[in-house]
C-alpha cells in the first residue's frame, strides 16, 4: 500500500517537478519493490559537509541552493502535493546548465492537497505550513551551519 502511494504521488506531479520518479512496482525476490529512475546529485547533508570543510564562508552558493530547494517545494505545492519529508537526506542537489537544482526523494510521506475551489482552505494552509516550517529549519542549516536541526528522524 505504501509503495502504491509513492507511485501515485510520483505520477501525479507534473513532469517538470523535480522528484525521484517511480517507474513501477515490481517483484523483487518474491516481494514488491519500487523501481526508480536514477537521479544524479549529492544529498543536501553531503553538500553541507563539503561547505563546512571550506576555509571561507560563501553566501552565494548557499543562496542558490536555498532558492533551488524553495523552488522545488513551490512546484510540489503548486502541483497539489505536500512533501512532508524535508530533511537533509531527502534532497539531492545537482547543477543543470550552471543552475542549482534540488530533487526531492522519498515521497512516502507526501500527500495530496485538495485544490478544488470549495476545499477547506484552512486545512490546506496547515499542510503547506508544515512544509514551510521545515523549509525554515533547512535554511537555518544552510546559512548558519547548524547540523543538528533536521536530519532523518529528527525535526
Amino acid at each position: 500500500r505504501k509503495l502504491g502511494h509513492e507511485l501515485s504521488i510520483s505520477k501525479f506531479l507534473s513532469p517538470s517537478t523535480r522528484r525521484r520518479r517511480v517507474v513501477e512496482i515490481k517483484d523483487f525476490n518474491g516481494r514488491p519493490g519500487l523501481w526508480f529512475n536514477w537521479e544524479h546529485g549529492l544529498t543536501l547533508k553531503a553538500w553541507l559537509e563539503q561547505e563546512r570543510n571550506r576555509l571561507q564562508y560563501h553566501l552565494l552558493p548557499r543562496s542558490r541552493v536555498s532558492m533551488a530547494v524553495a523552488k522545488t517545494l513551490s512546484d510540489f505545492h503548486d502541483g497539489g502535493v505536500v512533501f512532508n519529508n524535508l530533511s537533509l537526506e531527502n534532497i539531492l542537489l545537482d547543477c543543470n546548465e550552471g543552475i542549482e537544482v534540488a530533487t526531492f526523494i522519498d515521497l512516502s510521506k507526501s500527500g495530496f492537497i485538495d485544490m478544488r475551489p470549495n476545499a477547506d482552505k484552512e486545512y490546506t494552509n496547515i499542510l503547506r505550513r508544515n512544509d514551510l516550517q521545515m523549509l525554515g529549519k533547512l535554511f537555518t542549516n544552510i546559512f548558519c551551519g547548524e547540523n543538528s536541526i533536521i536530519s532523518e528522524g529528527k525535526g
